[in-house]
């Protein structure tokens, strides 16, 4: 890979795989919401019920497809290996963190109880590019509703597994902020065309970047279990850090939130406990928005998202509420009624500059005096 000035590191021959664990969820009638798959085995210190309550969120019936972002942040020893200590990030402590996408997907069937099939695929992994992932698990997803076996999650985390990162370019903190400095002068066309952006990025393919005795495995499991034939390739921003998981600029609470955005600074510089909330609105947008927010603080204070984003809650885990300053997306109205559990409101419209934002006092007293 060719860029404008030499990276000086890359995540080398001990680098952990893409992917960590695959999840398969779905709702039954009878047991509400299932988890019926995990690769390669079990999570310690997380609950089944615990995934299945993140992976089939509130209203997830009402939408063909959408997904969720959601975090695995764990103590527990037997955790410990699933995640990239060393990773050019001198400036951020080492904490056992597993980023996580899921989707999730319904699919119409008049002989199915309640007429519809409700199926939700994650992937845990200790890279925060995750979310570029996203087209993979889609296809596979829809392979496994074509063929639904436990080979076909196999093949699909075999393939994924495939992907060689060990020549991958990892930048320091520095050598990312030279990199965010040219993407600013390329947007505003003061940078000339060898530093633009694409030269910041690198695609990786399953089929072209695994060894040989990797791909020959992958190609076994495929053709016995089925699975997604080709996989859509991974792109890598380099000039990307661990607070950046999701497309989520800024600019989106802007047009939302139109002058009360200085009023969703403010709370957030000053450690408060920030909710955003959506009725109606797509969890993925909501986990979006959450994440945005990170980036008023993110860079320069690295790790925010480690320590205070969580994109998507429920009311089946509120542990979040333990997190000083958190920042969190919700789509159940409970939350709203709640003032002790937030100090900041910020209700999502779809339309522009129509989003609402309000402190946990100014709504006690528009309770009062209503």
């Amino acid at each position: 890979m060719s860029t404008p000035f030499p990276i000086g590191a890359v995540h080398g021959a001990n680098v952990p795989p893409l992917l960590s664990f695959v999840l398969l969820a779905e709702f039954d009638v009878k047991s509400g919401s299932t988890l019926r798959h995990v690769l390669p085995s079990k999570i310690p210190g997380v609950e089944d019920d615990w995934f299945a309550e993140h992976m089939l969120p509130d209203g997830a019936h009402m939408r063909e497809q959408d997904f969720t972002v959601f975090f695995l942040r764990r103590e527990n020893e037997g955790f410990q290996e699933h995640w990239d200590r060393s990773g050019g990030d001198e400036d951020m402590p080492a904490e056992p963190l597993l980023y996580c996408l899921n989707i999730f997907k319904t699919v119409r069937d008049e002989t199915a109880d309640r007429g519809a099939v409700l199926k939700s695929l994650a992937i845990c992994s200790p890279y925060h590019f995750v979310c570029n992932l996203r087209s993979s698990v889609e296809e596979a997803l829809a392979a496994y509703y074509e063929d639904p076996r436990l080979e076909v999650l196999q093949a699909f985390y075999d393939k994924m597994n495939c992907v060689d990162l060990s020549a991958v370019p990892r930048p320091t903190v520095a050598e990312r902020a030279l990199m965010h400095r040219s993407v600013g002068l390329v947007a505003s066309g003061a940078m000339p065309e060898m530093y633009h952006t694409d030269q910041w990025a690198i695609t990786l393919d399953a089929a072209t970047t695994a060894s040989s005795e990797a791909a020959a495995q992958s190609v076994d499991a495929e053709s016995e279990g089925g699975g997604p034939s080709d996989l859509a390739p991974l792109t890598l921003r380099l000039f990307e850090g661990p607070d950046e998981i999701l497309a989520a600029p800024l600019t989106s609470i802007v047009k939302t939130f139109g002058d009360a955005t200085m009023k969703i600074f403010n709370a957030i510089l000053m450690g408060r406990r920030v909710l955003f909330i959506g009725y109606n609105i797509a969890a993925g947008d909501v986990c979006r928005y959450a994440l945005a927010a990170a980036n008023f603080v993110a860079p320069p204070f690295l790790g925010t998202v480690r320590r205070r984003v969580y994109p998507y809650v429920t009311l089946a885990d509120l542990c979040f509420l333990e997190a000083p300053g958190y920042i969190a997306g919700a789509t159940n109205p409970v939350f709203e009624t709640n003032e002790s559990w937030w100090d900041l409101l910020c209700e999502i419209s779809t339309e522009p500059g129509k989003g609402k934002v309000v402190t946990a006092d100014e709504r006690r007293e528009e309770k009062e005096r209503a």
